[in-house]
């Protein structure tokens, strides 16, 4: 089972029209969620995150491509996201991350 003190809850952070919203709430909770669900062989963090979403189509597209992005591009990385910070420089959006490894259930 994951551990969810390294995984923000979405349902408290609905995301608001602007870019600045995307890094507080996306980035961390989405790459954690794929991150346990692919550790654990479900999808129980994924889904959580997809109802919370559900009411926000413009949202739930945006989690839909980073869900696939994760997947495709980093599925071997099973480092989860602790500290992060989102900055746009020149109109680019640049993501730094402080990588951890998953806790285990042992």
């Amino acid at each position: 089972m994951g551990h969810p003190r390294y995984m923000p809850s979405v349902g408290n952070h609905v995301p608001g029209s602007g870019r600045q919203q995307v890094g507080r709430w996306l980035p961390d909770p989405v790459w954690n969620s794929v991150v346990f669900d692919t550790v654990n062989g479900g999808d129980q963090f994924v889904s959580m995150i997809e109802k919370a979403t559900a009411v926000m189509p413009s949202g739930r597209q945006l989690l839909d491509q980073l869900i696939r992005r994760k997947k495709e591009a980093f599925g071997e990385d099973l480092r989860l996201i602790g500290e992060y910070k989102v900055t746009y420089e020149n109109g680019d959006l640049h993501v730094w991350a402080e990588a951890r490894i998953p806790p285990t259930d042992q």
